[in-house]
């Protein structure tokens, strides 16, 4: 739709270009027998030069309009070709084949189809696209005899595999990728996959940046310089939750946290995000973590116009118990 609208842009400047060609060759054409008293009007000849200069300057800007729509249009192909041509390849594949694999059991990186996950008694795997031009991108899910595709990145360089989990009672299929890795980061991607009753698969995502949009709601601080204590509070109904000695970092401030650089899912019939919060001390370019346990905050999957709406449910620290449950 949209670059039916750009074409439409570009073919009426086209129309409006040609229109103004005639115009100015009319003008032209009948100054050659009309007379024109000097005292009146300007000259013949200052009345066209003028006409053209107008000319000249209306095609410039319709010349550097039609390079913008046209680049506009260019950025967007790319972008969507991308991702359509690695479903295309990923479609084209013959599933006889494929279904057989495991995980990297092919020696050359760049032409093998992965299997990133299985869950057996579910009849549900979950296979990843790599070839010499798209690598870490592109994943398909079996149930049963049905397929999907998802244009996902699903690969840090850490290569650490998805989770996933088949909620029975709801029909969701649960996904966490962990492609957003680095020194001092790590946050997966939880995707619920929706099946519905016509057997299609709807994909809601609750990315590492959405951790910060709903965890810096909830959860407050307050920090005593004097003291070097930081408290951790439930916005929800004033609850403490931990409190921290930042002695180490001497008489500096802290002046704001921040979410969604450290985060994992504990998936299950109740969904589990556990995640450390970060603190920006005062001149400090990077969030800093020490002496800052583990939290734990139940996701609340609530539909709301057929779509599934993410929220927080009860917040807590992370105890042994947890811990034991979750590492089983």
């Amino acid at each position: 739709m949209e670059n039916d609208l750009n074409d439409g842009k570009l073919y009426k400047k086209s129309l409006y270009a040609v229109a103004a060609s005639a115009i100015i060759a009319a003008v032209i054409f009948m100054g050659q027998f009309v007379f024109k008293d000097s005292g009146e009007i300007q000259t013949e000849n200052e009345e066209i030069e003028d006409i053209q200069a107008e000319y000249e300057e209306m095609t410039d800007i319709q010349t550097e309009e039609v390079q913008e729509v046209s680049s506009e249009n260019s950025d967007t192909d790319m972008e969507i070709d991308e991702g359509a041509e690695i479903l295309r390849r990923f479609q084209s594949i013959d599933w006889e084949k494929v279904r057989p694999r495991t995980y990297m059991e092919d020696s050359d990186w760049y032409t093998n189809v992965f299997c990133l996950g299985s869950l057996p008694e579910n009849d549900i795997n979950m296979y990843g696209y790599n070839d010499a031009d798209y690598h870490d991108r592109g994943v398909a899910i079996t149930i049963g005899d049905s397929i999907y595709y998802f244009d996902w990145g699903y690969f840090s360089p850490r290569q650490i595999l998805p989770q996933m989990y088949w909620n029975d009672a709801d029909k969701q299929l649960q996904i966490t990728l962990c492609h957003f890795t680095g020194t001092g980061v790590q946050a997966e991607e939880l995707h619920v996959l929706q099946l519905s009753e016509e057997n299609e698969l709807e994909d809601y995502v609750f990315a590492n940046g959405s951790y910060d949009s709903l965890l810096s709601v909830r959860i407050g601080f307050s920090y005593e310089k004097d003291t070097h204590m930081i408290t951790f509070y439930d916005n929800q109904d004033n609850r403490e939750l931990v409190q921290a000695d930042l002695s180490w970092i001497e008489e500096k401030e802290v002046e704001e946290l921040v979410f969604g650089d450290i985060g994992h899912f504990q998936l299950g019939d109740e969904i589990y995000l556990i995640f450390t919060p970060g603190y920006m001390v005062e001149g400090w370019a990077s969030p800093q973590y020490d002496e800052i346990p583990e939290m734990a905050a139940q996701m609340q999957l609530e539909i709301s116009n057929n779509q599934i709406v993410f929220g927080l449910g009860e917040i807590d620290l992370v105890g042994d118990e947890e811990l034991d449950r979750r590492n089983k």
